[in-house]
């Protein structure tokens, strides 16, 4: 099987793809193109994807390739296994320190042998078409996993605050508790753009959401006012 990727010609070696797990979370199949300078430097970037900030803060990606025979594993890994045919020194660029391979002396550029490793990802992949504009997905819709965990807490009341409704509405000397249901919201970024923009979050720590946030969350879509910001860690 041969396909061309953004200029680049791309042979699975027959009999060593479409190696997939007992759980189908991941794959592995073995690619070869040809062993050039441009190829070694581009060719990852077409393959697991990239990401930016563009003018005006607007972030742009490619997203991973897709696996050919299972569309849910994306290309999360790629490993240049080696090369096919002798070894000469890249003249492209005299500091790069590259060997590239040729099939044999004043001949072609020869071949780089790759390892593509697809994987199962915990959150959404979008394209930057299916962003913004007219639509009503955000960036809060792909690269993002998501997770709320409820709980209830129990807080006391001094027993001075209560009284009996019917009359004489003595005071309840007793003190009792009021139950207060929040939910704490852990939301992981993958694949965050450079440069990353910590004053903006630093300066939001603290504070509450000033319009309706995460809109397009089946169990989101939370109101002016009901989002506290915490906090956040860089891994």
């Amino acid at each position: 099987m041969t396909w061309t990727y953004e200029g680049i010609e791309v042979t699975e070696l027959e009999g060593q793809g479409f190696e997939i797990n007992e759980d189908s979370n991941s794959a592995v199949r073995i690619l070869q193109t040809d062993y050039t300078e441009n190829i070694l430097q581009n060719f990852p970037r077409v393959m697991r994807g990239s990401h930016a900030t563009a003018p005006g803060n607007t972030i742009t990606r490619e997203i991973p390739r897709v696996h050919p025979l299972h569309n849910w594993l994306y290309c999360t890994s790629l490993r240049l296994q080696g090369g096919k045919g002798s070894t000469y020194e890249s003249t492209a660029n005299a500091d790069s320190g590259i060997m590239l391979y040729r099939d044999a002396p004043n001949s072609a550029e020869g071949r780089a042998i790759w390892e593509a490793t697809y994987s199962w990802l915990p959150y959404e992949i979008r394209q930057d078409e299916e962003i913004g504009g007219n639509g009503v997905l955000t960036e809060l819709d792909r690269f993002v996993r998501k997770e709320a965990n409820p709980s209830v807490e129990a807080l006391p009341i001094d027993g001075t605050a209560w009284k009996w409704s019917v009359a004489p509405q003595d005071k309840i000397a007793e003190p009792t508790t009021v139950l207060l249901s929040t939910t704490t919201l852990t939301y992981l970024w993958y694949w965050v753009p450079s440069p990353f923009n910590q004053t903006a979050w630093d300066t939001a720590i603290g504070k509450v959401n000033s319009v309706a946030f995460d809109v397009n969350e089946p169990q989101g879509n939370y109101a002016v006012g009901t989002v506290y910001f915490a906090g956040y860690e860089k891994d």
